[in-house]
């Protein structure tokens, strides 16, 4: 049974634990199991027990992805999984103020220009055209919408790199197999190269 078919979870089901999982998860602490146990102290095999129970509830969802050779659980909300996050914790959807200047200037060095809205980077070659969005919200509609758009991210804090990935394991699991390049403005800076991320 999947997540958005789970039956209604009584507001007493959710134990406290589960609770500080919720949290963690919708404000962005974490997206991957070791980030999010070790933010709310608990210990590996604790998650696991309040992870699954959230999961039997239909409020939290997995998706395996992949780093490298690493696999990875990376968790995110359900739909049901945010209305109790809504309900129960204030979060703003903000944005963060960064300075990209450095990036964007690589970027435009190489060919890639704004579009009209100035919002998304596009570079054209040969008939193909590649978007880049630099991801600045904890708007998880914006990351959702971005992300159908494309799969190229600058993401300019931890905090909204975690949200992309939860969202792009929530898109996994919801469409199948998803590919997505992240990285931080300072690692892009140095390197001008993007951590891939494979979900199965």
């Amino acid at each position: 049974e999947s997540p958005a078919e789970a039956p209604e979870p009584v507001e007493g089901e959710v134990p406290e634990q589960g609770l500080k999982i919720l949290e963690a998860v919708g404000q962005g602490k974490g997206a991957f199991t070791s980030q999010i146990y070790t933010d709310i102290k608990l210990s590996g095999k604790s998650f696991e027990r309040h992870a699954k129970k959230l999961m039997e509830l239909g409020l939290l969802g997995m998706r395996k992805g992949k780093i490298g050779r690493n696999v990875l659980h990376f968790f995110f909300l359900t739909d049901k999984g945010e209305g109790i996050f809504d309900q129960h914790f204030e979060f703003k959807a903000r944005l963060v103020e960064k300075d990209v200047s450095e990036v964007v200037g690589m970027l435009e060095d190489s060919g890639w220009v704004f579009d009209k809205e100035g919002k998304r980077l596009i570079f054209e070659q040969n008939n193909k055209k590649l978007v880049l969005v630099i991801e600045n919200s904890f708007d998880r509609k914006k990351i959702e919408g971005d992300l159908r758009e494309t799969p190229y991210f600058i993401a300019v804090s931890e905090g909204v790199r975690n949200l992309l990935l939860q969202e792009a394991a929530k898109r996994a699991y919801k469409k199948g197999p998803l590919t997505v390049y992240v990285a931080a403005p300072e690692t892009f800076a140095k390197s001008a190269k993007f951590e891939r991320i494979d979900f199965a």
